[in-house]
């Protein structure tokens, strides 16, 4: 699979550019944390879809984070099916690098949720998207 495969997050984020674009990097276990970014997200995405107004999001999970989008810790993964399919502007990103830290240092199989793209660094992911000019928030 692969990500972005539109090209969508070529162009710059910018005043004049007309679509906001918008990565946000969960780097926390916490969960009420990720439900609480959840609430925002989709509160952002119907505002935004209300309005007419093009929208990007993406949500990369690495390190502690990983837990948000991993099949046996997720305490979110019907509300993510839900939000994958109801809004495609919405994109749920796990990084390679964390899932072989798992299973190789530590023995655990790691099942990522399906509605997940799965890229080879969260935090090279992120930086790529900054200098594309999307808006960075680490959660």
């Amino acid at each position: 699979m692969v990500l972005d495969p539109e090209g969508r997050g070529q162009a710059p984020a910018s005043a004049d550019s007309e679509e906001t674009r918008i990565v946000f990097h969960l780097t926390t276990p916490d969960q009420t944390a990720a439900g609480e970014l959840l609430d925002d997200v989709e509160q952002m995405l119907a505002a935004y879809e209300a309005d007419g107004k093009p929208l990007r999001v993406e949500i990369v999970s690495n390190g502690e984070g990983l837990a948000f989008l991993r099949e046996r810790l997720s305490h979110y993964k019907e509300r993510i099916h839900h939000l994958a399919q109801r809004y495609k502007n919405l994109t749920f990103v796990a990084c390679k690098n964390t899932i072989q830290r798992l299973e190789v240092k530590q023995g655990i199989e790691v099942e990522i949720l399906p509605e997940a793209e799965i890229i080879d660094s969260g935090v090279s992911h992120v930086v790529k998207r900054q200098k594309e000019g999307w808006s960075y928030i680490r959660v």
